[in-house]
């Protein structure tokens, strides 16, 4: 894993940026029904409608009932790649792309809450998490805000323990890039 990620940081961010920079590096922060994911990004421009990106970060999961179990809370950290394509040259206005997200979750569940039954586990999962995403970026000085959606599938790829919940997922996000 750990060598994965760096062959992926060297690959993608190893040559100089070119012509009108997206900015390199910067912060991302995405709500959705059951989580908050937070993540530091890495971005690379290709051409002046291309843009790679590499990020890492936290995914905070709050399934309440919502997953199998009558309550599954917990997170993980994990890892992102993604590609998306800006409609006018120059990394401002609408974009649209894909990203794959890797998450390595441990979540706590339980059921019969509140009763003599009350029985609980933790499960450790791993979660392919493909999603397509658009947004509008624009500047303020040498930071650059991205408002965007991203509507996808969280799909448990590997879990030791109870199954616990996967399916759809819509998110919001903020980004907000140092630089370029």
């Amino acid at each position: 894993m750990k060598r994965f990620l760096l062959l992926m940081t060297a690959g993608l961010f190893g040559a100089p940026l070119q012509g009108q920079a997206l900015p390199p590096l910067g912060l991302e922060f995405q709500v959705y029904p059951t989580g908050q994911i937070s993540c530091i990004f890495l971005e690379k421009s290709l051409g002046e409608h291309y843009g790679l990106h590499l990020r890492v970060g936290y995914n905070r999961v709050r399934h309440r009932d919502l997953g199998v179990h009558e309550d599954e809370r917990g997170g993980g950290f994990g890892f992102s790649v993604g590609a998306a394509r800006w409609l006018k040259p120059g990394f401002e206005g609408w974009f649209f792309g894909v990203r794959n997200d890797w998450w390595f979750n441990e979540l706590d569940w339980k059921d019969h809450i509140g009763t003599p039954e009350e029985v609980g586990g933790t499960t450790k999962v791993t979660v392919l998490q493909p999603t397509a995403w658009a947004g509008y970026q624009f500047r303020k000085g040498k930071l650059t805000f991205s408002p965007n959606l991203a509507f996808g599938v969280e799909v448990n790829v590997r879990t030791e323990g109870e199954p616990v919940g996967e399916g759809l997922i819509l998110l919001a996000g903020l980004r907000v890039g140092l630089g370029g």
